[in-house]
């Protein structure tokens, strides 16, 4: 019912991530049901849901930073003629080389699997169906399988865009489900799995 909203949110969390070489509280190595915090934060908006994603920093609260670029990053000059193909093929190949974190840094976020500790959607209260869901200690695989379309950015507005195209992506998690239905009530919770094939996510930060 909320994929298309999850999904998104999955994909923003990503997009603020990837390209940032600023603070990082992951737990490496994490183990499959384990509660694994991720930095940074997004919030995904439609015209009937919000969708919030809720990460922690790590208990030490220490920052970790690269001194230099990884070898493996390509470089996109903005007023060159290719640019737009340049970040493209940037992008994409981060999905593809990172997909267990970037090479030599121990800190760093692996993308597939993704572990994501909590986020909630929120359906429209004007909406027929109010109803809220929160997703806990989320494992989603099959990112790096993801196909990056376009990218375009303004950089002197702090707009950016992404289309991508994604074959098969899953995701496991514990959920909370409360709200109404037309005139059924729901007050539900248990372990949960979602698969979303074949699906083009555009996103907007």
């Amino acid at each position: 019912m909320h994929s298309i909203s999850i999904l998104c949110t999955v994909f923003a969390i990503c997009a603020v991530l990837l390209p940032a070489f600023g603070s990082s509280s992951v737990v490496s190595n994490c183990p499959a049901g384990a509660t694994c915090p991720i930095s940074g934060s997004s919030t995904a908006t439609s015209i009937t849901s919000t969708t919030t994603g809720k990460t922690t920093e790590n208990n030490n609260n220490e920052h970790n930073f690269l001194k230099e670029k990884p070898k493996d990053l390509q470089t996109c000059q903005r007023k060159s003629a290719d640019f737009d193909k340049c970040i493209v093929n940037a992008y994409q190949n981060i999905f593809s080389t990172w997909k267990q974190g970037i090479d030599g840094v121990p800190h760093s976020t692996p993308i597939d699997p993704l572990f994501v500790q909590e986020f909630e959607v929120i359906e429209d209260r004007e909406n027929i169906t109010p109803i809220t869901v929160k997703i806990n200690n989320i494992t989603v695989t099959g990112l790096s399988e993801a196909k990056v379309k376009s990218v375009n950015f303004k950089d002197n507005e702090y707009d950016f865009k992404m289309t991508y195209l994604v074959p098969k992506v899953r995701l496991n998690g514990h959920y909370t489900a409360k709200g109404n239905v037309l005139l059924l009530k729901i007050d539900t919770s248990d372990e949960m799995f979602m698969e979303i094939r074949k699906r083009i996510i555009k996103i907007k930060l």
